[in-house]
């Protein structure tokens, strides 16, 4: 299967879990009914049929699926599989790029921290220095 071919295959597979999806909300709604539900087992086999024997089964929802076919159309995959190890990159690059933000906000934490601590160090040694100097005879 070309990269054209496998574009409409997944666009119409989104299609048809919209579809699925919105008769689902319908059922949950509306209670089921034997009309509904035989569109359900129509829109089930349809979606076999369309192309859900190349999506894998843990990315079987309309999100994922779009997420496939939008890495394809943006030439950063040439296949399902290669879109798949795409997301996985940039889910990983994400995760990097939080870690990093968070160990950076930490370590400013701890320059924050300490320069505070130095500050009210200087502050009391301010202190005692003005204590000495308004009375000398004292023992501070």
């Amino acid at each position: 299967m070309n990269r054209n071919e496998t574009i409409r295959t997944l666009w119409a597979t989104a299609e048809v879990l919209e579809v699925i999806h919105a008769r689902l909300q319908d059922r949950r709604r509306y209670g089921a009914s034997p009309q509904l539900d035989a569109e359900l087992a129509r829109l089930k086999q349809r979606f076999v049929a369309v192309g859900g024997t190349i999506v894998p089964e843990h990315l079987r929802d309309l999100d994922n699926v779009v997420r496939l076919v939008t890495e394809i159309e943006a030439g950063r995959a040439v296949d399902v599989p290669s879109a798949i190890a795409s997301l996985h990159r940039q889910q990983e690059a994400e995760r990097d790029a939080e870690h990093e933000r968070r160990m950076q906000r930490i370590a400013a934490d701890g320059q924050h921290q300490a320069n505070l601590m130095m500050h009210s160090s200087m502050l009391a040694e301010g202190r005692r220095t003005r204590r000495v100097l308004r009375a000398p005879w004292r023992k501070h």
